[in-house]
């Protein structure tokens, strides 16, 4: 009784829980804007909401539309931009003790900027900010550092030194490598292109990122919001907050795990173009206002939802591309052309405003999930929530689909799958046939372990620069998991 949509999109998103270990809570996310999450000491990933705690060894990492804002234990505040990578070290605060305390901060890729709060406030030593090119030391409150690795231009378009470049907001820091140190007083800027070079001042500051985000500079966070002033962990850091701009949307694809009983788990895949108002729904990256109306299955059967005592289990969206997803667990009645309601514990939601209008007729992109629901299984002898990763080129002069993979990873049992045959994009929408393999324990099939399912690919974007979609993949012993993406091409 297995039913594929055409269209096979969805969209998926559920916080995964983590375990800390022996590392200690050292703050948490204030704000958050796109593509953004956190890698422990591990390597192990993570999705961070507003309130989220991070850990003392956590890597903060966003994407090239990502933004986040930490505050710290002791007031001291990060914001982390676009494309960057910012590490956690060491990290130990307690309130009147001064031997216990402790802040060592890494920049690894882009940019951030640091305010410092009570650590280090009467003692300096206990502050450390390092990049590979220079270490900051503090006598002051805050400061911008932005390392560049062929990626960092002027206004003009062109390419500026590699190396790293310091603005200082208030009092003095200093910037120190092995060819020597400079001191900067407030307003002033330097530049070091490596290690082996002594930092010398310069006029103007390099631009802290260095593509298009709406507003994003106007939304930082101001000197005064650190320790000692400014708003508290239960206030706005941002006033005003950046504009969630309500997002309707016209296409909308969804994925369900059904329970029908006896053992029987199965999942269904639907599509609808919700052109009419009354069917739309509005999404304002927090929260879904509605999602009403019938949606249509392959068959096609009118189907209806019941959300009654149902819940949103998790929500997000991409302003800039104007897609949005969700995922709802729990109480959903599926009813299909009046057979009767089943319950489907799991679904996933993904959708945008609009496609891509004109296909680039050029030129290869290669896509990478950055966002999207995590995945959900549910099994014979288990269920979860696992983490995802989908990666695809497309070869746009060829209409070419190649590379295709799907890998959902729950609790570390991998549920892997690929494309069957080489694809041609036809269109902005178009869905691929899977097939793969489950870890035999999580799976638990004695006569083999094959999956098979399908994923959608629908493209946004002016230029084609984002995809989305639903897959689901299931085998004979009632396996199935089912998730939804969103992939950026570069």
């Amino acid at each position: 009784m297995k039913l594929f949509n055409k269209y096979s999109l969805v969209l998926l998103l559920c916080s995964l829980l983590v375990s800390t270990g022996a590392f200690a809570n050292v703050g948490s996310i204030i704000y958050g804007y796109g593509d953004y999450h956190a890698l422990d000491s591990d390597g192990n990933k993570r999705k961070l909401l507003k309130g989220a705690k991070i850990f003392e060894g956590d890597t903060l990492v966003t994407g090239k539309r990502g933004r986040m804002h930490v505050r710290f234990s002791d007031g001291g505040m990060v914001s982390v931009y676009p494309g960057s990578e910012y590490k956690i070290d060491e990290y130990n605060f307690v309130a009147g003790d001064d031997t216990k305390q402790k802040g060592f901060f890494s920049l690894l890729r882009g940019g951030a900027r640091q305010i410092t709060g009570l650590l280090g406030k009467f003692k300096r030593d206990n502050f450390r900010f390092r990049t590979t090119v220079a270490t900051i030391g503090i006598r002051g409150t805050g400061f911008f550092v932005k390392l560049c690795q062929a990626d960092c231009f002027d206004a003009d378009g062109n390419l500026l030194p590699d190396g790293m470049y310091v603005k200082n907001d208030t009092g003095i820091i200093t910037m120190k490598t092995k060819g020597g140190d400079i001191s900067l007083a407030q307003g002033q800027s330097a530049f070091a292109a490596t290690n082996e070079d002594a930092p010398q001042q310069i006029n103007e500051p390099v631009a802290p990122y260095n593509v298009a985000i709406n507003d994003v500079e106007t939304y930082d966070f101001d000197v005064g919001d650190a320790a000692g002033g400014g708003t508290t962990d239960s206030g706005s850091i941002i006033d005003p907050p950046p504009p969630l701009i309500p997002i309707v949307l016209n296409k909308l694809d969804a994925v369900v795990t059904i329970d029908f009983g006896s053992g029987f788990v199965d999942s269904h895949e639907y599509v609808a173009d919700t052109v009419n108002p009354a069917d739309s729904i509005t999404h304002d990256a927090t929260s879904i206002s509605a999602f009403a109306g019938d949606l249509v299955d392959v068959s096609p059967i009118a189907t209806t939802f019941d959300s009654t005592g149902g819940a949103l289990v998790e929500s997000g969206s991409d302003q800039d591309l104007r897609v949005i997803w969700s995922r709802w667990s729990g109480g959903y009645a599926l009813v299909e052309g009046g057979i009767g309601a089943v319950t489907a514990s799991d679904i996933h939601v993904i959708g945008a405003e609009a496609l891509t209008a004109v296909l680039p007729t050029t030129g290869t992109l290669s896509y990478t999930s950055v966002d999207g629901t995590l995945p959900t299984f549910v099994g014979p002898s288990s269920s979860g929530v696992g983490t995802q990763n989908i990666a695809f080129d497309i070869n746009y002069g060829t209409g070419e689909l190649t590379g295709l993979s799907v890998t959902a990873d729950i609790g570390g049992n991998l549920i892997t799958a690929s494309q069957l045959t080489i694809e041609f994009i036809s269109g902005n929408s178009s869905v691929i046939s899977l097939a793969g393999t489950c870890a035999f324990a999580l799976c638990n099939g004695t006569g083999g372990t094959g999956m098979n399912g399908q994923i959608g690919i629908n493209l946004v974007g002016a230029a084609a620069e984002g995809a989305y979609g639903a897959y689901n993949l299931s085998n004979s012993f009632d396996a199935v998991v089912v998730g939804t993406y969103l992939a950026t091409g570069q």
